[in-house]
């Protein structure tokens, strides 16, 4: 009898066990989920999945983990399982089509993306994020005016959101290429502002914003130069800034300050062909040709191996006419008539009007 009762007990006791494990394993995986360890959160949920295949808060919890760790198939596969197990209760996870769209749209399948976005938004029309995802889709299929819509309304449920801005911002520029002075030029920087006042390590926002300086000619440089040092402090590890410092830089005569800008974005990215292009042009202004030839052929050996891989680009190729024209250039001011001819000829072969020019006055085209 002691025995039969000892069984029993046992019994329940790993009963009660097993009907706990799921439960136990999905905290687990959510505790790892809000440190933002994604894997070890996978490792767990699926744990909680395996002991209970229709755990809908566990197959949830999977779809966002897989989100974050962009594996964007698995995260519709969840949701739509969680859909079809409980068809009642899908009415009320509006945040999940949401999430299901998103991940179409990873995956390029658009309409799909819509689709649910669309459902989400009748599910709750106040939700600003799926406003924010179908703006981004109009954005990309170049409907600025659209998108502009959408970020506008989604501006007045949530006006906190950095990235609505900074979106609204980049959607007028495209849509309306504004001229300084103009209303819709001083609207787009006071988007921007509100994007970075709401973000300061909104990086974008940043760019957007030199990017709109530049267009105002009138614009004083070493004012712009000063914007520039104040973006530098704030992202002192990224090359952009630096490069467009050295421009400005140039613009006014700076080349030893522009020099020392344009070796610290190559620096941060020696992949980037037009920080060795705009240095080369510096030592050429400062007739340092040697050091101009050295700049220009790294800039010509990236562009190559660009264009290996991006046959036909008409913007490589452009630059790359360019490259050859001034590296000829330098080798002409260099002594060096055999190498400047040679890349005269090749900048006119890949279309340089001043390439050709450049050969026709500089070479003996009989040879």
């Amino acid at each position: 009898m002691k025995k039969l009762t000892l069984i029993l007990f046992l019994f329940t006791i790993s009963v009660a066990i097993y009907a706990e494990t799921p439960r136990e394993y999905f905290k687990v995986a959510k505790y790892n989920f809000d440190n933002g360890e994604y894997n070890k959160a996978l490792v767990f949920v699926n744990r909680a999945i395996d002991s209970d295949p229709k755990y809908i808060s566990s197959l949830l919890l999977r779809a966002d983990i897989n989100y974050n760790l962009k594996n964007f198939k698995e995260v519709i596969d969840d949701i739509t399982l969680v859909f079809n197990i409980d068809e009642a209760r899908e009415k009320s996870l509006s945040e999940y089509y949401l999430l299901r769209g998103k991940a179409y749209r990873e995956l390029d399948f658009v309409n799909n993306a819509l689709n649910d976005i669309d459902y989400s938004l009748t599910l709750n029309p106040s939700n600003s994020l799926a406003l924010y995802a179908k703006a981004k889709i109009k954005h990309e299929n170049k409907n600025f005016t659209e998108a502009i819509r959408y970020l506008s309304k989604a501006i007045t449920i949530d006006p906190s959101n950095s990235d609505l801005y900074y979106l609204r911002a980049e959607s007028k520029v495209k849509l309306y290429k504004p001229l300084p002075g103009t209303k819709i030029y001083d609207g787009i920087l006071a988007d921007i502002k509100l994007s970075i006042a709401l973000n300061k390590e909104q990086f974008k926002a940043y760019k957007l914003r030199c990017t709109m300086l530049k267009r105002d000619n009138q614009l004083d440089k070493n004012y712009f130069i000063s914007e520039l040092n104040a973006y530098i402090k704030i992202f002192p590890d990224r090359s952009d800034f630096y490069s467009e410092r050295g421009k400005a830089n140039v613009l006014i005569g700076n080349f030893n300050y522009a020099l020392a800008d344009f070796s610290k974005a190559i620096e941060l990215d020696g992949a980037n062909e037009i920080n060795y292009r705009n240095r080369g042009m510096c030592y050429h202004n400062l007739n340092r040709y040697n050091q101009a030839i050295h700049d220009l052929s790294k800039s010509v050996e990236i562009l190559i191996s660009k264009l290996n891989e991006n046959r036909g680009s008409k913007s490589l190729t452009k630059a790359l006419s360019q490259t050859f024209n001034m590296r000829g250039l330098a080798y002409k001011l260099n002594n060096n008539p055999s190498e400047a001819c040679e890349d005269f000829k090749n900048a006119a072969k890949l279309g340089s009007k001043s390439g050709l020019n450049n050969y026709r006055r500089s070479c003996n085209v009989f040879q």
